[in-house]
């Protein structure tokens, strides 16, 4: 089994890794393949360390809407502060993702 970064540390790398926006949605279907038999990898958990990281300052809430449902979609995009710590997650300061942009 491949080394897997802690799931927070790896929210941070993968929204580093995206142009512009990204909602939860996104890291739960592009991160699903990597996650998938972590039991902390949920809707929940998810959530839990995107609140964390907004805390801290290493992301920040951007577009906030309603979905086709009727449920609240959140975006979020890194911080300048985020992009400065990733130097401590791995050599090449985040990992780039291979998603298609809207």
């Amino acid at each position: 089994m491949a080394d897997l970064l802690p799931l927070k540390s790896r929210i941070l790398s993968y929204i580093s890794g995206v142009e512009g926006e990204v909602s939860l949605h996104d890291i739960r279907r592009d991160l699903q393949q990597e996650y998938q038999n972590e039991r902390q990898f949920n809707q929940r958990m998810i959530s839990q360390h995107l609140s964390s990281l907004c805390a801290v300052g290493m992301i920040e809430v951007g577009r906030v809407a309603f979905g086709p449902k009727g449920e609240l979609v959140i975006n979020y995009q890194i911080t300048g502060t985020g992009v400065d710590r990733l130097k401590y997650l791995d050599p090449a300061g985040g990992q780039k993702n291979d998603r298609s942009l809207k």
